[in-house]
């Protein structure tokens, strides 16, 4: 099946659970949901929790399904031996999806596997003990250098998830065992892997998210950063810093 063209290679769809109106689209969308994340759905007692996720599965399946030209109800997913998620009706394409607080953000590519993390800068944290833990020495040392540390770690914490997702290897791949270097651009390091072909980009959204991408292909061009409203329909998503890697 010929996937759909875009203007660009990766698009990442951002949707705020925060809209006027988001309970009418959970409701009509529910019956896209399968049994055990209905049950998942239902057992989550938290309001916004709940809406988080049952509007991410609504979306993830409409815009997968815009992509391929086929109906969101069609779609099969399966799981990969260390976690990632996959199209099984649709190997083809990638994807990957995180959300946090009240957004949700959704990468797509036809062409290379890929990772994204979005994380609410101003969540309520011990960002310098937890950096402490995950981080390595030398990113941990330009933590205690930055004027905005919290920034900072949300920074290095959205590239570290990207890059394991992208590789699909969760949390078996040691926290400690790569790093970035952001003095100059993004530099990736890994004791494990070559990195010659990955690319990041980093971005700090407004509503006060941060949002990463890593795609396992050099140079790619920038991704397409778009939002969604209540009917999906799309305007440009601007954000307030960009980051990417070095050349």
């Amino acid at each position: 099946m010929k996937l759909a063209k875009t203007e660009s290679s990766i698009k990442i769809y951002l949707f705020s659970t925060d809209q006027p109106g988001i309970e009418r689209l959970l409701d009509q969308g529910k019956h896209l949901l399968t049994t055990e994340e209905r049950l998942r759905a239902a057992r989550t007692s938290h309001d916004e929790v709940r809406k988080l996720y049952v509007a991410s599965r609504i979306l993830l399946r409409k815009k997968l399904a815009e992509y391929l030209k086929t109906d969101p109800g069609s779609l099969i997913f399966g799981i990969h031996s260390l976690g990632k998620p996959f199209l099984s009706s649709h190997p083809q394409l990638e994807f990957n999806l995180s959300h946090s607080k009240k957004q949700i953000a959704i990468a797509v590519s036809d062409q290379f596997p890929l990772g994204v993390d979005i994380e609410y800068v101003k969540r309520k944290n011990r960002f310098i003990k937890i950096a402490n833990r995950y981080f390595s020495d030398p990113e941990c040392e330009q933590l205690e250098a930055a004027i905005n540390k919290r920034d900072m770690f949300f920074n290095f914490w959205t590239l570290k998830e990207a890059y394991i997702k992208a590789l699909g290897m969760g949390l078996r791949k040691g926290s400690k065992t790569f790093g970035f270097d952001l003095s100059s651009g993004i530099n990736v390091w890994d004791q494990s892997l070559e990195t010659e072909q990955t690319s990041f980009y980093s971005y700090r959204l407004t509503d006060d998210y941060h949002l990463s991408l890593c795609t396992l292909k050099k140079n790619i061009p920038p991704p397409s950063l778009c939002k969604l409203n209540l009917d999906f329909g799309e305007s440009e998503a601007i954000p307030v810093h960009t980051l990417h890697q070095a050349d």
